[in-house]
This record gives structure tokens, sequence and C-alpha cells, in this order.
């Protein structure tokens, strides 16, 4: 079963996606945590205009959120939490329509050590910074129109819609 994602039209206030108590360093190591990772593709994707957002149909460990892109396109970049113990699939609607365009999108779940560690992979791959080097690449994953987006158990997907704002809202 497929649930829908439908997006309402509308600006709201930007709230924060990462928690006041998080750190993005491991202060003994100096390393990045998952946090760290997260808010640089949130920097890097999600844009000041915020968008309604309704999960329709799913089930309640399902949470989205949209903005426009941070580049200032008429691309909207949608955020999905799938707090669940198990995977689903879903469709991404604005208004009526399904969207059936390519996306780009990016697949954060846990580390090898789990959801209580350190560690985050991006699209199955642990990320791991070395240091004195760059952070390693957080680059998205082409899909098709047809395929619907898969969420993880315990997951973030980040997915770039590229065109689908109405002008003048994005």
């Amino acid at each position: 079963m497929l649930w829908h994602v439908f997006f309402i039209a509308a600006k709201w206030t930007k709230n924060s996606l990462l928690p006041q108590r998080s750190g993005l360093l491991d202060c003994s190591t100096q390393t990045p945590l998952p946090d760290y990772y997260l808010s640089k593709i949130w920097t890097k994707l999600m844009g000041s205009g915020v968008l309604g957002t309704v999960v329709l149909d799913g089930p309640r460990t399902v949470r989205a959120y949209a903005h426009c892109a941070a580049d200032d396109t008429r691309d909207v970049v949608v955020l999905l939490l799938n707090l669940a113990e198990k995977a689903i699939e879903i469709d991404l609607v604005v208004g009526s329509n399904t969207i059936k365009a390519a996306r780009t999108e990016w697949h954060f779940t846990a580390g090898e050590d789990g959801l209580g560690g350190t560690g985050v992979r991006l699209g199955g791959k642990e990320l791991v910074w070395v240091p004195g080097q760059a952070l390693p690449p957080m680059e998205g994953v082409s899909k098709e129109p047809s395929n619907p987006v898969r969420l993880a158990q315990h997951s973030i997907v980040f997915v770039r819609l590229p065109g689908v704002a109405p002008v003048g809202l994005c």
C-alpha cells in the first residue's frame, strides 16, 4: 500500500530540524555526529520558504516537511522521517496530482553502531570523516518518476522535486 504526502501551497514560520540538546561534534574526538551531517544537507537543500504539508492515509510514524529549495529555483525539497520499525513506500502529491517527474533523493540511516550510536549512513554507505580532510561527499541519487519514495525503517530522507512549486511561491 502506498501512502500519500499532500503539499498545501502555504508559507509557514520556519522551525528547526535539530533538537536543541543535540551536539554537532563529538567533544572528545572532534568528529562530526549525525546531526552535523543533517545540518549540512539541510543548509544545502532547504530554503527559507516553508510549505505546509499533510500526510494522508499514512502511519502516524511518518513526518513530512517541505521547503522551497535553497537555491531560489522553483524546486521543492521535502524532508521525510520514518520513525517506524519497518520500511514503507509513499507517493508524493502536489494538489491532486501525483508527482511523476525525476527527482533526487538523500537517504540517511543510523550507522553500524545503531540508533544510539554516533555513525550515520547516506545511501547505505557510512559517512566517515578523516581528520585533516574534507567531509565525505553527500551526493543524492537520481530516481525515476515512476518509482514511489521508499523510506527505510528509522530513516530521514530528503527529496528534491524539480520545478513543482507554483510560479511566485518559491
